[in-house]
């Protein structure tokens, strides 16, 4: 299910791309490799970062690092302080990881985001009250770093999912 939901998101983010003019490379087809040179070699344990999705515009990257995890759905549900160690955790990791990629970017601003599966009824809720997006601003030299965790339901048409995203993207290309 999460090379499923990763894929879905990928579908989702091309839709974005094609009416915001970006260009979209995919994890999936080794497009975002990074190989990590280590010294010495042999004693290497990670071998390169891959990002899922990196799409460009002249001014801005976008990375988005899909998780097929109940951490949306769980943070909707209780606060941080509420929630178990273990979810705590694993997000943390996560808010780790897409940052590493956004360190991998040369645009002046960067936006990365985790995209986690939510259910239809729970995506269409936080639409209606704009909450499809949280936010948070990062001071890194001279780049502008937004993280952005984000959700998307399997249950709905591409157009209807991306329309928000592009949106958001259109203010953050500006």
């Amino acid at each position: 299910m999460d090379q499923f939901f990763e894929a879905w998101v990928e579908t989702v983010i091309r839709v974005v791309a094609q009416r915001t003019g970006g260009r979209v490379a995919t994890g999936r087809n080794r497009e975002t490799v990074v190989p990590l040179r280590w010294d010495p070699p042999h004693q290497a344990t990670q071998t390169s970062l891959i990002p899922d999705l990196w799409v460009e515009w002249e001014s801005t990257t976008l990375i988005v690092d899909a998780k097929y995890k109940r951490h949306w759905e769980e943070l909707q549900q209780h606060s941080w302080a509420q929630s178990a160690e273990s979810i705590k955790d694993a997000h943390r990791a996560d808010i780790h990881q897409v940052l590493a990629y956004a360190g991998l970017a040369k645009t002046p601003k960067v936006v990365a985001c985790l995209a986690y599966p939510c259910l239809l009824k729970n995506w269409l809720s936080l639409k209606e009250r704009e909450r499809l997006f949280q936010k948070a601003d990062l001071a890194v030299g001279s780049k502008t770093l937004q993280l952005w965790l984000t959700a998307l339901p399997m249950a709905a048409s591409t157009n209807e999912i991306a329309e928000p995203l592009e949106k958001q993207l259109r203010l953050a290309i500006q």
